[in-house]
């Protein structure tokens, strides 16, 4: 054990920290009260944002709301285009399903799994903190956790980050106990949280692995025993994999192969044909002359388990090399340094609580658990085969506890400096401190307030799109039952409740021949989405060039506001009940 008395360090940290600007409320921080304010204070700011703010559920919760209410209405582990699902891992799902056969409202589950998830991030980011920097240090990032605009915005989303950040932390703080108390059991709390981790992203499954050599590493430098480090690394692995096993089990069962997701394979084929020079939708959404389908999202069930291009392992790591040298540029000059997630001064506090003061064993021990966790996370990003803003924010965690030690550092500074001028006395240089401290966060506060206005995945839950959500329940009511509708994204199909038959990248008269061979029910056209179809700006302004279509809804006073849903009147038309989902069912064999 390294730290018999781990406590009587955090004690020593306090004590460092008394002649701070925060000496003011240190006494408060030895209680709970300032905590539990705090994680009051994060829930208040997430409720008020889910009461003002969403109107409309975001493209990828339309899937997973499918999802769970396909679950719910016992049709299985369904995917929104009626086929299993197996691109998308099982938990987050099951959590809505679970909320909602409570609330009888999957868009709302969504958005309240996020939001109590959310706000755990901020406890669990207190005590890490409070673990390796103090309390004072600890409130601070709590604090920041829970203002955070980005942070806010994403906890009461429908999407996957908020929730794997959170459970993605809570094994990494189980991780830094069993660092300073090593404990089977507490490895194996951190084998847990990741392999529940896993079954909302899959690439935590690699997190165990990497805590391995962590303790390896440290084992190697004598800070811990072998046997210590043994007993560890199985701990971490066991338990992560034995949560894991059974959802490698369903991938086996449903694609007839053994695989850790389904969704490396389709990320590996569009990664491959972006490196051949297609643009992203191309290489997603793509068909050939023939008809074939060769974006993978076409028909993610099939692309889960095959791609057109060999895959083994050494070809995997070889593209996503390759993803890498695309994306480095995007990553280090706009994603990391934008405003949205608090930069430039997010980062300027990151480097001096990082640098800012030399580390004991104690710090060595924590500081190389969460770096080896940040830099995993780091190539996940890079090796992304698109870059989107919420992919940077399983970074923002460990930015934030660094930056958080950064405004105590700095605010220690202001305290000993202003000190030294006889006239100041010591109240007034603790309030200069504490001033320090106040505008560092807000500063960065601020800066992510201003960009997070302009993070697109967040603006397609705005009033502004209530549009899509007002065009599917007029679907829904005016074609109820069962029914297939072709569109870019899962919004409207969602709730129309309806199955989503994906929309081509290809010309024109292709795309006809293709909406002829599967014959959907409905063709929804959208202004805000018309660029990423060749066809789908001359279709807006000229109409479907085919008889088959009849033009059913029309809405929007603009041309990005504008939605046309169409009744494609050719195929299977005849078909009703049992017949029609028989049919949706075998269109994509």
């Amino acid at each position: 054990m390294i730290y018999s008395d781990w406590k009587a360090e955090a004690v020593l940290h306090e004590g460092r920290l008394r002649g701070l600007s925060l000496g003011s409320i240190t006494q408060a921080f030895r209680s709970n009260w300032l905590f539990l304010a705090l994680i009051v204070l994060a829930f208040a700011l997430r409720a008020v944002w889910l009461l003002s703010y969403p109107a409309v559920i975001e493209n990828e919760g339309g899937a997973y709301a499918t999802i769970a209410k396909n679950i719910l209405q016992n049709r299985g582990f369904v995917s929104v285009m009626g086929v299993p699902e197996t691109m998308y891992a099982p938990l987050y799902p099951l959590l809505i399903a679970g909320f909602c056969r409570i609330l009888g409202d999957a868009e709302l589950a969504g958005r309240l799994v996020s939001l109590a998830l959310g706000t755990a991030l901020v406890a669990i980011l207190y005590k890490i903190a409070a673990r390796l920097y103090g309390r004072a240090t600890a409130c601070i990032a709590a604090a920041l956790a829970a203002c955070h605009p980005l942070l806010i915005g994403f906890s009461v989303a429908v999407y996957t980050e908020v929730p794997y950040i959170a459970i993605m932390m809570a094994g990494g703080w189980a991780a830094l106990r069993c660092l300073y108390s090593p404990s089977i059991w507490r490895a194996g709390l951190s084998g847990v949280c990741f392999g529940l981790a896993y079954l909302i992203r899959p690439e935590a499954i690699v997190f165990p692995f990497v805590l391995t050599l962590v303790v390896m590493l440290l084992s190697a430098l004598k800070c811990l025993g072998f046997r210590q480090a043994l007993r560890c690394s199985l701990a971490f692995i066991a338990a992560c994999w034995l949560i894991a096993i059974p959802y490698i089990i369903f991938l086996w069962l449903k694609l007839g192969k053994v695989q850790l997701d389904g969704k490396t394979l389709i990320n590996y084929t569009i990664s491959r044909r972006v490196a051949e020079g297609m643009s992203y939708n191309h290489a997603a959404w793509g068909i050939d002359h023939n008809m074939v389908i060769e974006g993978p999202l076409l028909d993610p069930f099939r692309f889960s388990g095959w791609s057109p291009y060999k895959a083994g392992i050494l070809r995997v790591i070889t593209t996503m090399m390759g993803a890498a040298k695309r994306n480095y540029a995007v990553v280090l000059g706009e994603i990391l340094p934008s405003f949205a997630l608090g930069s430039p001064v997010l980062l300027m506090l990151a480097v001096i609580g990082w640098f800012g003061q030399k580390w004991n064993l104690d710090r060595l021990l924590g500081e190389v658990m969460l770096g080896a966790m940040a830099a995993y996370s780091s190539v996940v990003l890079l090796a992304a085969h698109t870059i989107q803003s919420r992919y940077a924010l399983p970074l923002l965690p460990f930015l934030l506890l660094w930056a958080a030690r950064g405004i105590t550092l700095l605010a220690n500074w202001v305290t000993e400096s202003v000190g030294l001028l006889p006239a100041w006395q010591m109240s007034a240089r603790r309030r200069m401190g504490f001033a320090t401290a106040i505008l560092a966060g807000a500063l960065m506060l601020g800066f992510a307030g201003v960009g997070v206005r302009y993070i697109s995945e967040l603006t397609q839950g705005s009033r502004a799109n209530l549009g899509t959500k007002q065009a599917g329940i007029w679907l829904r009511s005016a074609a109820p039952g069962l029914k297939t509708v072709m569109d870019v994204t899962t919004v409207i199909p969602y709730y129309a409740e309806a199955d989503l038959m994906g929309m081509p990248y290809c010309e024109s008269e292709q795309a006809l021949r293709f909406i002829h061979l599967k014959a959907p029910d409905f063709i929804v056209l959208q202004g805000a989405n018309a660029f990423k179809r060749p066809y789908l700006a001359s279709w807006l302004r000229n109409g479907i060039p085919d008889s088959a279509a009849r033009a059913v809804f029309r809405a929007g006073e603009s041309t990005d506001e504008e939605i046309v849903i169409y009744r494609w009147d050719a195929g299977r038309e005849q078909l009703r009940g049992p017949e029609r989902r028989a049919a949706n069912d075998t269109k994509w064999n």
